[in-house]
Formats: C-alpha cells, structure tokens, sequence
C-alpha cells in the first residue's frame, strides 16, 4: 500500500515538472491578445480621460496655492513678489 503510494507521488511529481510550465505557455500566449484588446477598448472608450484628469489636477494646484496665499496674507505671513502679482491678478 505504502509503496503504491510513493509511486503514485512520483507520478504525480513528474508529470507536473513537464505539465506546470506548458500549462503556464498556454495561459501566457491565450490571455495576452485578451488583456491587450480589453486595455484597447478601455483607451478607445475614454480618450480625452487623461487630458481632463491633467487639466483637473492642475486647476486643484492652483486653487491649493490660492488658498496658502490668502492663508499666508491673512495670518500676516510675507509674500514674495510673484505671489503677490497672482492674488493681484485674481481679485
């Protein structure tokens, strides 16, 4: 029984060294064209997604440097002079 055991192991064993790695190439080379259509659609879906992302990214930069400016200027805090051109600029 014990014997059987340790041969059926070893089967076992040796079939997976050789099938692992071929079921691995298999996985690879069927699931590569399914993610590159699928990130495809998802770019073709969402063009301009990245241009409004970098546009609304810069406005919050924008808007957090207004509000340490006005921050700055009410807690009495000196400016430097290009800061206060751009408080200037947007009252």
């Amino acid at each position: 029984m014990m014997e059987q055991i340790s041969q059926i192991v070893g089967i076992v064993f040796g079939a997976s060294i050789v099938l692992i790695p071929v079921l691995g190439f298999t996985l690879r080379f069927t699931v590569t064209p399914m993610v590159e259509a699928y990130a495809k659609a998802r770019r073709a879906a969402a063009p301009d997604s990245v241009e409004r992302l970098e546009r609304r990214v810069l406005e919050l930069e924008q808007h957090i440097r207004l509000i340490e400016e006005r921050n700055a200027l009410h807690a009495g805090m000196p400016l430097d002079e290009s800061s206060l051109l751009r408080l200037r600029d947007r009252s």
